[in-house]
């Protein structure tokens, strides 16, 4: 397989710097591994309930992959186990995956979700991929190196 032809892992939605509201206590509605957001930012971002998104914690520095839950609108809230290295207050990036093909990797956008304070939803963006090609007749030729012996 060649890079050309290569299926790749692109991030197809993105929640920057969402607050922690906290780890809801234990109930069979929310199970370990999870993280609960408001439906109207899994909405936004095109997030389905269970599927598997990767958490950034920038305010420590820490990351972790659980799977969404609908909650609260304004929570986001992190199952107990997570919760040991995370507090409420904290800053986090929530990224969802897309394994796309080369024929689709030019072209597709990804949702970006900006929300206030709250953790309430205040912009959509949809941003489109860019491809870089590279061309080496575009690079200059390196200079020349003469070799004097001594």
């Amino acid at each position: 397989m060649t890079a050309d032809s290569a299926i790749r892992p692109v991030v197809r939605a993105l929640i920057p710097r969402i607050r922690l509201t906290g780890a809801p206590p234990g109930s069979l509605t929310f199970e370990t591994g999870a993280v609960q957001l408001g439906a109207r930012v899994c909405w936004a971002a095109r997030l389905a309930e269970f599927e598997l998104v990767e958490i950034f914690n920038v305010t420590r520095g820490i990351a972790a992959t659980a799977h969404v839950r609908y909650g609260p609108e304004g929570e986001a809230m992190i199952a107990r186990s997570a919760a040991a290295f995370m507090q409420p207050g904290d800053a986090l990036h929530i990224s969802a995956y897309a394994w796309v093909g080369p024929a689709d990797l030019a072209g597709r956008t990804s949702t970006i979700v900006h929300l206030d304070e709250g953790n309430r939803v205040i912009e959509v963006r949809e941003v489109r991929a860019r491809m870089a090609i590279l061309d080496p007749a575009s690079f200059p030729q390196p200079p020349s190196i003469e070799l004097i012996s001594m």
